[in-house]
């Protein structure tokens, strides 16, 4: 069995193996490299404890990631690039008191120990250049599952989701992710136990959901949310509509929430992804995408732009464009006005106008709301012919409104 991996992680498995040890290569880092994805970190497994690797790599700057869970963070080095890979001992869970964490952890010198306590089956095999046979150590079919684009669970399923209940939001996540299906049985279980959702934090939940929205099969895993009962257990206001136009949006997230909230009042949409604690800055964006999505296209493109303009801003109006293009609306008149628009440098707000506050107040306008009353009905006259955005035009213009 050929493993590419870095040069950095087997220097970690000789290190460990020289010193006495087992170790493996496991969890997502393996299961990705099987797929021939590149995985986003690296995990090892080792039969030796914590102060044990401590030991080993003494001579390498290492963090205590989570000593009590077994883990130390080896901070390695990959072509000048640092790579830090997580060194966890063999262990087993206790009891799950909180849907959540283990109440306890003992390390074992089994692996088979470690990997039977672990989420999924494509997430359970470990593999080392010294093991037996091809080196791979697969107890759960998971590299048979990996052949069959198929999330299961390690045993039964609504044990594994009662110990800890954020898996059932990773299974549709790898299946959005990987563009996998569901094992039935791991289906049937998270259905069961989807109430215990609400035992998990708000931002784990908001940081799965993320990844689902935004990974390539996203409306499938969706889908199959909706129809487990699980969405319902985290946001009931989507719009089961913008599903089905994922697939025509780029892999944003901002992007994609909006196509799910389409159809909801802007509102109420900035109440439930603040409350969800997305960051300000994606639900401003959802927002004012939305906003803009709601006004009427303009036979005239070019006014309609500016108008848009004027009340979004740029990186808005391209949002609504987008997100209306996806539904299958032609809004390529208004993406040619557009890049005209922003090419001639049209005046769409205050900063470009070609008059000032200071202009106003030397025509005798007392500095306050007059000021921006009237600079306000400058800025609509010039959005509705551009021509007008000369200062002597603009002063003329003023003074009818004194």
């Amino acid at each position: 069995m050929q493993m590419q991996y870095p040069c950095a992680v087997r220097e970690i498995l000789d290190g460990l193996h020289e010193a006495g040890y087992e170790a493996y290569i496991v969890g997502g880092s393996l299961r990705d490299t099987l797929l021939g994805r590149e995985p986003h970190d690296w995990d090892v497994t080792t039969s030796a404890l914590p102060e044990q690797t401590l030991s080993v790599f003494r001579h390498r700057r290492t963090i205590l990631t989570g000593i009590k869970h077994g883990t130390v963070t080896v901070l390695a080095e990959e072509n000048g690039t640092p790579l830090p890979v997580e060194v966890t001992t063999y262990r087993i869970d206790g009891d799950y008191l909180d849907a959540r964490h283990p109440s306890t952890v003992t390390f074992t010198p089994n692996i088979a120990d470690d990997l039977s306590r672990r989420d999924f089956t494509v997430c359970a095999m470990a593999w080392s250049p010294y093991g037996e046979g091809d080196g791979l150590v697969d107890l759960f079919g998971g590299r048979e599952d990996l052949d069959a684009r198929l999330i299961r669970c390690v045993g039964e399923p609504e044990m594994r989701f009662r110990e800890d209940a954020l898996r059932i939001l990773r299974a549709y996540r790898f299946a959005a992710q990987l563009s996998f299906d569901i094992d039935p049985a791991t289906r049937a279980g998270a259905r069961v136990c989807a109430p215990l959702l609400a035992r998990i934090s708000v931002e784990r939940i908001t940081a799965e959901l993320s990844r689902t929205v935004t990974s390539p099969n996203a409306a499938a895993a969706l889908t199959m949310m909706i129809e487990d009962g699980v969405l319902g257990r985290i946001c009931t206001d989507l719009d089961q509509s913008g599903i089905p136009r994922l697939a025509a949006l780029p892999p944003e997230l901002a992007l994609r929430l909006a196509a799910l909230f389409r159809r909801t009042p802007v509102d109420r949409v900035n109440g439930v992804l603040t409350g969800l604690r997305f960051p300000g800055t994606v639900v401003r964006r959802v927002c004012a995408a939305l906003a803009l999505c709601d006004v009427p296209m303009d036979r005239d493109a070019p006014l309609g732009v500016r108008r848009l303009l004027r009340a979004g801003g740029q990186a808005a109006v391209t949002d609504s464009m987008t997100l209306r293009g996806a539904f299958g609306e032609d809004v390529s008149a208004y993406r040619l006005a557009l890049a005209r628009s922003l090419e001639r440098g049209d005046c769409t707000d205050l900063a470009h106008l070609a008059l000032s506050g200071g202009d106003l107040a030397e025509l005798g306008v007392p500095r306050g709301p007059d000021i921006g009353r009237i600079l306000g009905r400058l800025l609509d006259a010039v959005i509705e012919d551009p021509t007008q955005n000369e200062k002597e035009k603009l002063l003329t213009l003023a003074k009818t409104m004194l």
